[in-house]
């Protein structure tokens, strides 16, 4: 596992600051021909509705690290106390903002050590993200779809795939499918937990329930210039862009690829150029301040369970 991290490292030194620049070339010119449709915009920020969504996003967050936590204590055989787990989780999500995803992973494993092995984590990782981002794909296309045709009638489709949600995390075809990649499933092969009917219910829930708020949040970021119907729209097409950034494993938290893409999704639903530009910066900073909050609080409620153990022996 240490050696394919490191021949990552390696080769992500060299994509890394190619993906960053065309994206940023594309960004500024951008930027460039719609400056004054720029400042307009800006003058539509509402500063309640940015603590709203930061309030928001950091509910999202929390969300998916007790989901992290939930399926990775269900992977290991030793007890993995939640919060321990949680609280490394979240800060993990912080540590990849500087030199990428991979850290991250490594960060966790280091913290939990004796717990949970960089192997566990990872698996726990993959499944999350095969099972969470294919739930959210499927969210947002549904509400764009929603938006363009202007009826309720997509949303309907939310219904089955919750069910195959639920299905996936009852059944292990998810850990079928990574142990038979080539090289990653030995590296990772794990036997795949027994969940049981409530617990698939549960995690399902956690997954279901996971982009809302975020989704909420652009109601109020936009609400001064943009219909709620609008504004979810805005809300999808950042999650695709997200999604797709995520394979980019090379870019720290798809830094500017990310913001790039949404430009390019929003231009193509017919979204105002200023208006993408803008608001994918300023929902990159409320992200970035959700994922401190949300490390913030999960560190010190470990920190709060670590000296209560304490105090009773």
């Amino acid at each position: 596992m240490a050696e394919a991290l490191g021949r990552t490292s390696r080769w992500r030194r060299f994509l890394s600051p190619a993906c960053v620049v065309v994206a940023l070339a594309y960004v500024s010119w951008m930027l460039w021909g719609h400056l004054d449709d720029l400042r307009a915009s800006i003058k539509g920020i509402v500063p309640s509705g940015i603590v709203a969504f930061v309030l928001l996003a950091t509910i999202s967050i929390a969300i998916t690290t007790a989901y992290h936590a939930t399926l990775l204590g269900k992977l290991v055989p030793s007890q993995l106390p939640r919060l321990r787990a949680s609280s490394a989780y979240a800060v993990g999500q912080i540590v990849r903002y500087l030199p990428g995803k991979v850290w991250g992973l490594l960060y966790e494993a280091n913290v939990l050590r004796g717990r949970a092995d960089l192997g566990s984590i990872t698996l726990s990782v993959l499944v999350q993200t095969m099972l969470g981002y294919g739930w959210a794909m499927m969210l947002a296309v549904t509400v764009l779809l929603g938006a363009y045709t202007r009826t309720a009638e997509p949303f309907l489709l939310l219904l089955p795939a919750a069910w195959a949600l639920w299905l996936a995390h009852r059944k292990p075809w998810p850990w079928r499918l990574i142990a038979n990649v080539p090289l990653l499933g030995k590296r990772l092969g794990r036997r795949p937990p027994g969940l049981g009917a409530m617990e698939s219910l549960r995690l399902s829930g956690l997954l279901v329930f996971n982009w809302l708020p975020f989704l909420a949040g652009w109601i109020f970021l936009l609400a001064g210039s943009h219909s709620s119907s609008e504004a979810l729209a805005f809300g999808a097409a950042y999650i695709v862009a997200s999604i797709a950034t995520t394979v980019l494993i090379v870019v720290p938290s798809g830094l500017v690829v990310r913001e790039a893409l949404f430009t390019w999704i929003g231009t193509a639903i017919g979204f105002p150029v200023s208006d993408l530009l803008l608001y994918g910066v300023v929902v990159r900073v409320i992200l970035t301040v959700a994922d401190l909050l949300n490390a913030g609080m999960f560190c010190a409620a470990d920190k709060y369970r670590r000296r209560a153990a304490r105090d009773n022996e």
